[in-house]
């Protein structure tokens, strides 16, 4: 059971658009249905720097596994993962000169975690 906007409880399940992406439909207790579309989660970088990857396109990854590093001259930041699933790109060369908000990896949140 999932809470909804107004307090009530609903049940998710996840289905496809007719366009073929992934979306969850979700019905609240007065039985009134409502359709979320996924969306990737696009990684930024924290600060401008050089930027080190941990992961690769097609990694699975769980919330707060280390994708990337960002390196400065007196400043290193770790970039974790903020939820669960499949790292779908890494849009910048591995140590890249980066901008600070600069995205550098997507994550699909809705691909299946094939991990046993």
């Amino acid at each position: 059971m999932w809470p909804t906007r107004n307090g009530n409880s609903s049940k998710k399940r996840s289905n496809t658009s007719h366009r073929g992406e992934a979306v969850e439909t979700a019905e609240n207790v007065t039985g009134r249905q409502v359709i979320v579309y996924s969306c990737p989660m696009n990684i930024c970088a924290p600060f401008g720097g050089i930027v080190r990857f941990h992961v690769a396109a097609g990694d699975t990854v769980a919330a707060g596994d280390p994708l990337a590093t960002i390196e400065t001259v007196k400043l290193e930041a770790t970039v974790p993962a903020p939820g669960p699933g499949i790292v779908t790109s890494i849009l910048v060369a591995d140590y890249a000169d980066i901008d600070g908000g600069d995205v550098v990896i997507t994550v699909d949140p809705h691909a299946p975690d094939t991990r046993s």
